[in-house]
């Protein structure tokens, strides 16, 4: 019987398959449509840890990043272009960004220095951290 880790290496397995037979059917078949065009809809892509943001941040050529420090769950984007295919990432904001922490605790600054290099600067109350304007 497998556990757990199997299945999700399993399944992992069978869906890059899956993948890359739908690129040779659309590269052999011009009457199949895409599933997404390129510059309508990005492929999403949701990562949980910092090693997966850094590896999409080195392969995704024009990449662009956001952030939202007020975000509840996913509070990084990071888009960009895999050949013609446009790729957007998903994190959390303190999986994918490094956090600086500066000041007291009732009134402190947060720099955030994202995968690229990018610093965006803001500030933090007790309550909440909300974005420099």
């Amino acid at each position: 019987m497998s556990g757990p880790a199997e299945r999700v290496v399993a399944h992992r397995v069978e869906y890059i398959a899956g993948l890359r037979r739908l690129a040779d059917l659309l590269e052999q078949n011009d009457a199949m449509t895409l599933p997404y065009y390129g510059d309508s809809a990005a492929l999403a892509v949701f990562v949980y840890d910092r090693a997966g943001v850094a590896a999409y941040a080195g392969v995704l050529a024009g990449s662009s990043e956001k952030i939202d420090p007020d975000a509840k769950e996913f509070g990084y984007e990071l888009e960009g272009r895999l050949a013609g295919l446009r790729v957007l990432i998903h994190a959390a904001l303190d999986v994918a960004c490094e956090a600086t922490v500066t000041g007291a605790q009732v009134v402190r600054r947060v720099d955030w220095r994202t995968p690229l290099g990018v610093v965006h600067a803001g500030y933090a109350h007790s309550d909440g951290l909300e974005a420099e304007r």
